[in-house]
This record gives structure tokens, sequence and C-alpha cells, in this order.
């Protein structure tokens, strides 16, 4: 998101209501047959769920709640057109597990894909531990889901262990992308990457180094002449 919204977005996280409605009565919410089967994750930023579908099976459910505060103005609808878009342009890859469904109700957007078992940070530790030529095959699945999504010009935004999902026979799909999350943050603002970022609530850093920006940087200005315009 803008680098305003950003740091508008995390002065007011805390004191944001839950979405009750998002959870307990979600069918009613979006207008779809889903049935809330487990909250998987809950943040500041973003509620994941997942849910029952009759027809679907398994679905995740990832929840932003919009802010109530009159302060705070959102428009969200270019990140809902670019997720969309981004959909439409690596639905067909084969290592790629985007978001077919987005949704928006007057209290929060709904981001709807396919659930999957395991994940690459639980397979790390789980027996029987990947031998050296499983992990080149995950490495290079990576690899190739990354190049094809570039080359239509898809990035990811928020690679992490996460967020690359294997099936039984360690296929690889990368999922959840994040055209949402500001591209660069603030080196003497931890606030921000927290908020956006560190959402297993582990302490750990994913995001590129070159990400982060000095107060007195070219890209520090480059937002500040941004947002003011």
């Amino acid at each position: 998101m803008g680098q305003a919204n950003s740091h508008g977005l995390v002065a007011y996280a805390d004191y944001q209501p839950p979405l009750t409605a998002g959870v307990s009565t979600l069918g009613a919410e979006i207008g779809e047959s889903l049935q809330y089967d487990k909250t998987l994750r809950s943040t500041r930023f973003m509620k994941t769920i997942r849910c029952f579908h009759p027809r679907e099976g398994l679905l995740v459910v990832r929840i932003f709640t919009k802010p109530t505060y009159m302060k705070l103005r959102l428009h969200l609808d270019p990140y809902i057109r670019r997720i969309k878009e981004q959909h439409s342009l690596v639905h067909d890859l084969e290592n790629i597990l985007s978001y077919p469904s987005v949704i928006e109700t007057d209290r929060a957007v709904f981001l709807v894909r396919q659930y999957a078992q395991h994940n690459l940070y639980d397979r790390i530790s789980t027996r029987p531990f990947l031998s050296d030529i499983e992990k080149k095959w995950i490495a290079f699945q990576i690899l190739v889901g990354l190049r094809e999504s570039h080359a239509v010009g898809a990035c990811h935004g928020s690679i992490r262990t996460e967020n690359v999902l294997l099936t039984s026979w360690n296929w690889v799909y990368l999922t959840d992308y994040a055209p949402y999350k500001p591209t660069y943050l603030p080196a003497d603002d931890p606030a921000i990457f927290s908020y956006y970022f560190d959402t297993s609530m582990r302490r750990v850093c994913y995001v590129a180094p070159e990400r982060f920006y000095d107060p007195d940087s070219p890209t520090a200005r480059m937002l500040a002449n941004k947002d003011d315009s």
C-alpha cells in the first residue's frame, strides 16, 4: 500500500475491532456457501481462516478488516484490481496458486484460494527429513515459478517458507502473492515491517535488504514526493 496508508494502518491497528462477522457468519458476510472451520493465523494486518465449501472443498480465506476511523480513508480499488489482474496473469502457471476470488464488502476484503495441507516451513522440520535431491527439486521449482511469474509481469512481494506449499509428492505451489504490501520499508521504523511481514510472530525477516531505506536516502525522497502528489 502507499506509504501514507502504511503508516496510518500501523497507527490504528491496535484500536481496530475484530471482524466477528467474517468468522462466525462468513456465508452471510460475503454471500457464499462457506462454513468456518478453524483460524490458521490472526495478526493485526490480516486474519487467515480455513473454510469448507460444498463444491470446492477446503479453502483458505484471508480477511482484511477495513478501518472504521474517519481519519483514515483507504482507497482499496487499485489494490483489489491489481490482485485480480495478477491472478489473470499467473493462474495458468504450473507452480503458482493465486487468489481466484476477491470479495469486497462494506466491512472487509476477502481473498479466497484453495487450501493445501503442508507448506515448506512445516515440511523442513517434519520426518522423514528432506534429502538433498528433494531440496534441490523444491528449490528448482521455486525458481521456475518465479521466472515464469516475472516473465508475465507479476511479482510476489512476500516470499517466505510459509508461502511455499507442498503436495505429498513435493510439487511446489508459490502462493499468497502480496501486491498490496509496501515495496520499500523504512530502516528506522520496525513497526511497519512487523505489521506487514512478521505475520508468523517469530521475529524473522525474509525481505530483501535493498527494500529498506534510510531517512535521507533517494528512496525516502521519492516516496515523500509520491505521497505529496
